[in-house]
């Protein structure tokens, strides 16, 4: 069974090895309804593997199931025959692909392994390899899916149920249809999950080659690598140390396929990961560095080739020049990892909780689909998901924490200002930042919206007469500025919305969080973020947190609770100072 372009490729090379007739059962359809017929006709057969028909009797069922399946809104009869076309061997039109060597296009494949690819895509690829020309790559693609070398699939295909599901990013609540200028259907269906990586249509291929990797267990080397570690040119602390340690003997015990990481805010748990990922390369192996969001790609991508200098580490981000496909160490956003399958024999996820990773199946699944079978997910993050603080509880996953920032000194754990009676919201916000203000500290007041953010910026401007206001939310162009301008002390109050909850380090600072109990926008992991922003500088290592709100929710009473058991695993551990 055969599904492709171009069947008499196919056909001639398989001819190559022994001679098979070739049975075209229908006409030229989408690759979404190609690959539908093709699983139908694939069930018949398989239930047809015991019964002695002729070979034109079990053609003939196959194409009867085949036509059966056609009937679609919008096909119009497009690949419906009236009879199977009927090809016996050595009767077929010889291309010139293949009359080439099977091991040229052995070799070919080679140079695509781990890679998802759109048509285009794959054309463009196997035509840079050199063994084949442009016009010869869409064939030799067929003769490698014929081999089994390649696998096809529709970008957007058709499961057993009828639905549309994206092959490459693997939605199935964003799929549209509209006309298309390619297939000249007027619904041709279509994915808006990943459509910032080019559109991916019903009518389009899409090719995988599975990664070198694949079948290979990490705690098994056969190409060890010439690897001097990890290099860092500053000390590591004593918990991070341990932390790196544990995660290498992770990977090296091959003890369960998921490790979750979690760190306190400001801890340091970029470099953790880099004793695991130089494990794997010196066991000769690919690993992956993701990330979801293009700045914080770019960050990490220097800090591996200062830590890994010997290493022609890879970047797959918004803007990166280094993208190369064949390198032992890649650094991408969650998004480009939707160009790999099978690929990576380690993948390192940071900051798993942040947007555009944190509710993206789609991400999550592309993600997952770049490691290579019998490979390892590691999870970094400040503020896991309720699931897996339950799954760490419970001992369901293992865990390495990181519970105690440079300084060695416990997170401050937030107070909660819960509706005194007769105080209004603003003046239990004006009497936090008040104190914070006169001992001379910056302060964060983070609010839910926009809109409040902008009220509270005007009410707290006219109170604090004389102290720097400022204000940033994701519609403010200047933010960059204003985070620059607050960070350097030339503004002592940010009234923010939680866009600066992430990658803001100020030294001293405070942090009041307005209307806490807004349970739509602040869980409990955004809550432990904005909280993280305080206690960061050995200058002031214990900071103020304020949670003013008017009622306790869940989402505080967790946050807090996973606070304080940070605070307790680093004492029991003995990471803080006495």
């Amino acid at each position: 069974m055969h599904v492709g372009g171009r069947p008499e490729a196919a056909w001639e090379f398989v001819n190559l090895s022994a001679a098979r007739d070739l049975a075209v059962l229908t006409g030229p359809l989408p690759a979404s309804h190609g690959c539908y017929v093709a699983e139908a006709v694939s069930r018949i057969l398989n239930r047809l593997e015991t019964a002695r028909l002729g070979r034109r009797r079990l053609v003939d069922a196959c194409f009867r199931e085949a036509q059966r399946a056609l009937p679609w809104p919008g096909m119009r009869g497009r690949g419906r025959l009236l009879a199977p076309v009927y090809l016996e061997a050595g009767r077929g039109q010889a291309t010139a692909v293949l009359r080439i060597q099977p091991g040229v296009l052995e070799a070919t494949v080679s140079g695509l392994q781990g890679r998802v690819l759109l048509d285009e895509q794959a054309l463009k690829a196997v035509a840079a390899t050199g063994n084949f020309s442009i016009g010869q790559a869409a064939p030799a693609l067929d003769a490698a899916c014929a081999a089994g070398l390649v696998r096809f699939h529709p970008a957007v295909g058709i499961d057993i149920m009828g639905r549309y599901v994206c092959n490459r990013c693997g939605a199935a609540g964003r799929i549209y249809a509209s006309p298309c200028w390619r297939c000249g259907m007027k619904e041709c269906h279509m994915c808006s999950e990943c459509s910032s990586m080019g559109p991916a249509r019903e009518c389009m291929a899409l090719y995988s080659v599975p990664g070198p990797g694949a079948g290979r267990r990490p705690g098994d080397p056969d190409a060890a690598g010439a690897w001097a570690g990890p290099q860092y040119d500053y000390e590591l602390t004593p918990v991070q140390k341990a932390a790196m340690e544990q995660c290498k003997q992770w990977y090296c015990d091959g003890d369960g396929g998921e490790l979750l990481v979690w760190a306190v805010c400001g801890a340091g748990k970029t470099e953790v990961a880099f004793g695991a990922i130089g494990e794997a390369l010196r066991r000769g192996v690919s690993a992956a560095f993701a990330v979801p969001r293009r700045d914080v790609a770019a960050e990490v991508f220097q800090r591996v080739q200062e830590a890994f200098p010997d290493v022609e580490a890879a970047a797959f981000f918004g803007g990166s020049s280094e993208r190369r496909f064949d390198s032992p160490l890649t650094v991408l956003t969650c998004h480009q990892a939707m160009r790999f399958v099978g690929r990576f024999s380690l993948a390192v996820l940071d900051e798993a909780d942040a947007y555009p990773y944190v509710g993206s199946e789609a991400l999550a699944f592309s993600l997952r689909r770049s490691i290579a079978p019998g490979g390892k997910l590691m999870i970094m993050t400040a503020t896991p998901s309720a699931g897996h603080v339950e799954m760490v509880r419970s001992g369901a996953i293992p865990v390495v924490r990181i519970s105690a920032r440079h300084h060695c000194m416990p997170l401050p754990v937030p107070q909660v200002d819960a509706g005194r009676r007769g105080a209004p919201m603003e003046a239990r916000v004006l009497e936090a930042v008040a104190r914070s203000v006169e001992a001379g500290w910056p302060v964060f007041v983070f609010t839910p919206t926009r809109a409040r953010c902008m009220e509270l910026f005007s009410y707290l401007s006219r109170r604090l007469g004389g102290v720097a206001v400022d204000w940033a939310h994701s519609g403010r162009r200047e933010r960059d500025d204003v985070r620059t301008r607050f960070a350097r002390g030339k503004v002592q109050v940010l009234v923010c919305t939680s866009v600066m909850e992430r990658g803001v380090t100020v030294a001293g600072a405070d942090v009041v969080v307005v209307h806490a109990d807004a349970a739509r926008v602040f869980d409990h992991r955004a809550l432990v973020q904005m909280a993280g922003r305080a206690g960061r500088a050995s200058s002031r290592p214990e900071g103020n947190v304020t949670f003013v709100c008017d009622a306790v929710t869940p989402a505080i009473r967790m946050a807090v609770s996973v606070i304080e058991e940070m605070n307790e695993h680093a004492r029991a551990m003995g990471y803080l100072r006495a």
